[in-house]
């Protein structure tokens, strides 16, 4: 006749599996944010190989101006039809960790201290990324002049250089792809040529959640390499800037993943 189970033996029964329990979700919770992450990585190198394929087959070899959605209404989108992503389903375009699908038009950087609200501007529906060379137009507005990220003065605020005038659109207007390629271009990060590795054409920023006031401080020194009779910041000026501690993951021009601060200057 089988003996019973005592209740201390039950006991360090139900301790064992607490026990065991208690290692391994920890361990499928680890594994499961590395799944989303490593989807996330080869969403984003999917996008940069369509990128390319776009570019080499584009006669300026310009990038696309949008990804899912024509904000600009003239250009072209990388899932128009005839394009390198056409018929790309939109989970391609959208991070695991998004729980919105791409329709949040902060892109993850809800309750962040930085000022971000301007660079809604980039959202494209169903998208969970931020695209930077996109062609939406650059606002020359207040409390944010966008123009001023990208192309310094003339001597005088508001007299821009007249190189810049030359990548304006008819109707007078600039591109925020306009922008980043000039920055890529002429600026230098603590007097160095940004390397193509490290210049971002992607980010993702749902991978931590940005609350509360950013807590470290980085320093650089920024300035553009062009004829100081157009832009005077010919010599480098020293920035403080503000900034999490805290990643977001981006895709590079030349298709490198890396991590980096959201100001990712200060990480060059």
């Amino acid at each position: 006749m089988r003996r019973a189970f005592t209740l201390m033996e039950l006991l360090v029964v139900v301790g064992i599996m607490a026990l065991l329990a208690g290692i391994a979700v920890p361990a499928f919770l680890m594994i499961r944010k590395q799944a989303k992450t490593t989807t996330c990585i080869n969403n984003l190198r999917q996008i940069g190989i369509g990128i390319k394929s776009y570019q080499s087959g584009d006669a300026r070899g310009r990038p696309p101006g949008h990804l899912r959605q024509n904000l600009s209404g003239w250009s072209v989108a990388l899932t128009d039809a005839g394009q390198p992503m056409e018929g790309t389903p939109a989970k391609a375009f959208q991070c695991p960790f998004d729980a919105s699908k791409g329709n949040d038009p902060t892109m993850g950087r809800a309750g962040s201290a930085l000022g971000w609200a301007d660079l809604q501007l980039l959202h494209e529906a169903q998208n969970s990324y931020q695209y930077e060379t996109s062609d939406a137009k650059l606002q020359e507005s207040t409390p944010q002049n966008e123009l001023e990220w990208f192309f310094p003065y003339a001597g005088t605020p508001g007299q821009w250089c007249s190189m810049t005038r030359t990548a304006a659109r008819p109707d007078g207007t600039w591109l925020w792809s306009d922008g980043k390629a000039h920055q890529f271009a002429h600026q230098r990060i603590n007097g160095q040529v940004i390397p193509s590795g490290k210049f971002p054409i992607l980010h993702c920023y749902y991978h931590t959640t940005w609350v509360g006031a950013p807590t470290t401080t980085a320093t650089f020194s920024t300035n553009w390499a062009a004829p100081a009779t157009c832009f005077p910041l010919s010599s480098p000026v020293s920035q403080a800037i503000v900034d999490y501690p805290k990643k977001m993951l981006n895709l590079s021009w030349d298709l490198n993943v890396f991590w980096s601060r959201p100001h990712w200057e200060s990480d060059l």
